[in-house]
């Protein structure tokens, strides 16, 4: 399993957290296209693994888990187009059903990242299982 992304994976997203404008972003679409990939890639060998000790996550393709590079700005104060990280969520059934379903879900981006686990914003009736 490959256990590293590689130096351009972050360089990408270093040079677009400092050019996070459309003209940047349309001449380096291909070096997002690969750093995209790159994590798709990585995700589709972690299916299985996490697999290993939670079978209820389903064989899924890592394109279906994978968020958008694009920004909801329509009601942010901070109207910059792109995110300046890639991100991932494995979720039980293929389905983004909202907060009651258990996910694990990895976000990288230029000097951090984060590996996480668990229910986001659950519901009163679920925390009272």
């Amino acid at each position: 399993m490959k256990t590293s992304f590689s130096k351009e994976f972050f360089e990408l997203l270093r040079d677009l957290r400092l050019n996070n404008n459309r003209d940047w972003y349309l001449l380096n679409k291909q070096r997002v296209i690969d750093a995209r990939k790159e994590m798709e890639d990585f995700v589709n060998l972690l299916i299985p693994q996490v697999r290993k000790f939670d079978n209820n996550i389903d064989i899924i393709d890592a394109k279906d888990t994978m968020y958008r590079q694009n920004r909801d700005i329509r009601f942010s104060p901070d109207k910059s187009p792109y995110k300046t990280y890639i991100s991932s969520v494995i979720f039980y059934g293929n389905k983004r059903l909202g907060g009651n379903i258990p996910c694990y879900y990895l976000h990288l981006e230029d000097g951090s990242g984060m590996i996480a686990g668990g229910i986001h914003a659950p519901e009163a009736y679920t925390l009272k299982k």
